[in-house]
């Protein structure tokens, strides 16, 4: 264990609007395996009094206020959707690291002068490189870390059944996280064909879907993420109009031994081997035929969940996790003499520009 006097001291920021989000996941998951793997004095801090203080209570959360100006040590941001406060603005952290976990180039743009005001050197961590392309400031690619003992497969799973299929999908309670038009259309086909859909975090789908036995729309929150996860065959996952960098619930199903299905549009379909490691699809028709050949042949869905588990555990490996976590804290090597400079903001192919307005389902 580190010394006591040595520890590393991180300070995790995000407003916790809600509390069943991505981004809220990822904040707590950081600051966990800092904790943990690097024996950081690592805490978390809400910027927004509107964030829940029973949550904050369960999760050690302190509310950030006027007579915490004085924190030493470094900084994370988790996220780029909230604009720091002008009481955030007057810090000043040995070091700032922003995670930029939208696809939201101007408005990351008009935050950008805030985030140097409080430290010139900030760095930025995205999701993808996509994402990495369409903001046009340099840094890392880091996956939002999840806790590989709590998703797990089940121990004691039946033996997979042919001619059945329980298809599943998690996700914030919002239309746009959903695609509100071939969605509906999936699950009202093939749930007359043996194929069971149970859907946490979408009654925001309610008017869209005409209710059947074989489909359950789901409040967030309503039952435990991993366990839920536990209880299906196949992940099912696609967003509309709204570009997912990485879901991280992709990560979390892999790892508890499911094979996913999603589609192109969104950052987490570049970390999955099509056939090997899930299944990424590009048209509706796709997307049916797959699920209809992982309900048929339950040898596929059991080599393709366990290929997806090795994966996750390969690429959350605790050496990995704990190099990436220690840049939150480490600062970099100033670039040597002739060292590139960052790119341009927005300087990316065209095709790429159209891909973050428009979805081929």
């Amino acid at each position: 264990m580190t010394d006591v006097a040595e520890r590393p001291r991180v300070h995790v920021f995000f407003p916790y609007a809600t509390e069943v989000g991505g981004s809220e996941m990822r904040a707590l998951e950081i600051t966990r395996q800092l904790r943990e793997l690097c024996g950081a004095d690592a805490q978390l801090w809400a910027t927004s009094s509107r964030s829940r203080a029973a949550f904050r209570r369960r999760h050690g959360i302190r509310l950030f206020l006027p007579w915490h100006l004085g924190l030493d040590g470094s900084f994370v941001f988790v996220g780029t959707f909230w604009k720091p406060s002008r009481l955030l603005r007057l810090t000043r952290p040995r070091q700032l690291t922003v995670v930029v976990n939208t696809m939201e180039p101007q408005r990351f743009a008009n935050f950008l002068p805030l985030y140097r005001r409080i430290c010139p050197a900030v760095r930025f961590v995205y999701t993808c490189e996509l994402q990495r392309r369409t903001h046009g400031v340099d840094g890392d690619i880091h996956l939002s870390p999840i806790d590989l003992q709590r998703f797990a497969p089940e121990p004691a799973r039946p033996a997979a059944v042919a001619g059945r299929l329980r298809v599943g999908r998690c996700s914030r309670d919002a239309l746009d996280k959903h695609h509100a038009l071939y969605d509906p259309e999936l699950y009202a086909l093939l749930s007359r064909e043996s194929i069971e859909f149970d859907l946490l975090g979408a009654r925001s789908l309610a008017p869209l879907v005409a209710p059947h036995p074989a489909i359950r729309l789901r409040p967030e929150g309503e039952v435990e993420v991993a366990g839920f996860l536990r209880g299906l065959d196949v992940f099912f996952y696609r967003t509309g109009t709204f570009y997912d960098p990485a879901a991280r619930v992709v990560w979390e199903a892999m790892a508890c031994g499911l094979p996913v299905v999603c589609h192109r549009f969104a950052g987490h379909a570049d970390h999955i081997v099509h056939g090997q490691t899930g299944f990424v699809f590009d048209e509706q028709r796709e997307a049916i035929e797959i699920l209809r050949r992982l309900r048929d042949d339950p040898a596929l869905r059991e080599r393709i969940g366990r290929n997806a588990r090795q994966a996750i555990e390969a690429r959350f490996a605790p050496a990995r996790l704990r190099d990436m976590l220690a840049t939150y804290y480490a600062a970099p090597a100033a670039p040597g003499p002739g060292a590139a400079s960052p790119p341009a903001r927005d300087a990316r192919p065209q095709q790429e520009k159209e891909k973050t307005r428009s979805v081929r389902p």
